[in-house]
Parts: structure tokens; C-alpha cells; sequence
């Protein structure tokens, strides 16, 4: 939870260090309520995944004017053995600027593994803005006595539509 926060406070940094338009007359509002958008779980033979989608909206706040905001969005997939204990998770996190239905663009995309069962470790993570969609793609792999057992490969898109609605 510590790493999530600190890559959020990192990308509500480097959004405030952006220029503001000519036409930005809002005073900044900072606020840290993110809310909860969508929860659901996918099911497997040998486990299940939940998946998690959060937003902050900064309308009339942190560089916007008019119908101009700014959302910063995540999407955490944590995967479950099938007794229900977590063993890791992949958080994306993603800055978009939109124009309220007209134009929306994803700005910065970051990913971050976590792994919550010494079995199991990320060997590669990386994250990307798309359009209007923050791409993060992992490889979590599980080990026994040195010997790679089980590989789970994830890609984990968060989108946001021109109305600002994150999925």
C-alpha cells in the first residue's frame, strides 16, 4: 500500500509540473479521495484474480479549465491461490487529460508489482501510455528450490472514456 501511494503522490508531481493552458484560471484544489469505480473477480483452476479500478478527479482543480480535467486512475490485479490467500499484484496506474466529450488522452502510464509469497517474484514489468489507455504487462514467475514451477503473464489495460469513466 506504501509503494501505491508513493507512485501516486510521484505521478500528482509530475502532472503539477506541467504547464498550465493560457486559459487555466482555476485556483489548484489537491485532494487525496480516490474512489473506488469497479471490483470483480475472475476464476481458475488453480486460483482466482481480482481486479480493482480507482479514480481521482481533479475538474476545476490541479490544470484544468472549463471542460478540461485531469483523472489519475489504477487498475490492481492481485491473484489468489484457491484458498483465498494473496500471493501478488500488479497495480497500473494511469494520468489522463481529457476534454470532456471530445478528446482524452492518457499522459503517463506506471506499473507496480508487488509480491506477497516468497514463492513467487516478478521477473519483468513495464507500463506505457496507449491512446487513451495505460498498458502495464508483467511476468510473475513461482519457484522451487531454484526451479521455475509455475510463469503467469498478465496484461492489464486501464481505459478512460472522452466522459472521463475509467474501466
Amino acid at each position: 500500500m506504501k509503494r501505491i501511494l508513493i507512485c501516486l503522490f510521484a505521478i500528482v508531481c509530475f502532472v503539477m509540473s506541467l504547464p498550465l493552458s493560457a486559459g487555466a484560471q482555476a485556483a489548484p484544489i489537491i485532494t487525496n479521495d480516490f474512489q473506488t469505480v469497479s471490483t470483480y473477480t475472475e476464476y481458475y483452476q488453480d486460483g482466482y484474480a481480482e481486479i480493482t479500478v480507482t479514480k481521482k478527479v481533479s475538474k476545476n482543480g490541479i490544470l484544468a479549465a472549463g471542460n478540461e480535467y485531469y483523472i489519475i486512475g489504477s487498475k490492481t490485479y492481485t491473484w489468489y491461490d484457491v484458498n483465498g490467500k494473496p500471493l501478488w499484484d500488479f497495480v497500473v496506474i494511469g494520468d489522463f487529460r481529457v476534454i470532456h466529450n471530445e478528446y482524452v488522452v492518457c499522459i503517463a502510464a506506471s506499473g507496480a508489482p508487488h509480491s506477497f509469497d516468497k514463492a513467487w517474484s516478478c521477473s519483468s514489468s513495464t507500463a506505457f501510455p496507449e491512446f487513451n489507455i495505460a498498458v502495464g504487462k508483467a511476468t510473475f514467475k513461482r519457484k522451487i528450490l531454484f526451479v521455475t514451477v509455475d510463469t503467469r503473464k498478465i496484461e492489464v489495460r486501464l481505459y478512460c472514456s472522452k466522459t472521463g469513466q475509467l474501466s
